[in-house]
């Protein structure tokens, strides 16, 4: 069996990409493997929305989204208290709801919520999210 090992690196901002190459010589069969890394900023760092005067950090984990997606089908909650709640943290909710905003800004804010999970632009959210309640 023949093996060579190809590393090939990519940096763009704070995700660290490395292609792995393996190739593997097994009955003149070629294999190729890949293996990718992320780390650094992108794992650690959580987006921001600020609310009025208040800054509240938004949960963009995966159990995180699971949980929203959850909440939302299961209809028990309504969603701005599902995705808020879940994204910014019970106390926050609260303390938004206590501000007694319009539905366009609760709307918006649900929209910068979605985005900020996804890592998609306002703009691709709110497309996205037209387009699932047609």
């Amino acid at each position: 069996m023949f093996i060579a090992n190809v590393i090939a690196g990519m940096h763009d901002e704070a995700i660290h990409v490395y292609g792995l190459l393996r190739y593997a010589r097994n009955d003149d069969k070629m294999e190729e493997l890949f293996m990718y890394v992320v780390d650094g900023d992108k794992i650690g760092k959580r987006p921001e929305v600020r609310v009025a005067d208040r800054v509240f950090e938004i949960d963009n984990r995966l159990s995180c989204y699971e949980r929203i997606n959850e909440g939302v089908k299961g209809g028990e909650r309504g969603e701005f208290e599902v995705i808020i709640g879940e994204a910014l943290g019970g106390e926050a909710y609260a303390e938004i709801i206590a501000m007694d905003l319009p539905y366009g800004v609760m709307n918006d804010l649900v929209i910068i919520i979605l985005a900020a999970i996804q890592d998609l632009t306002v703009e691709e959210a709110r497309n996205r999210f037209r387009t699932q309640k047609s």
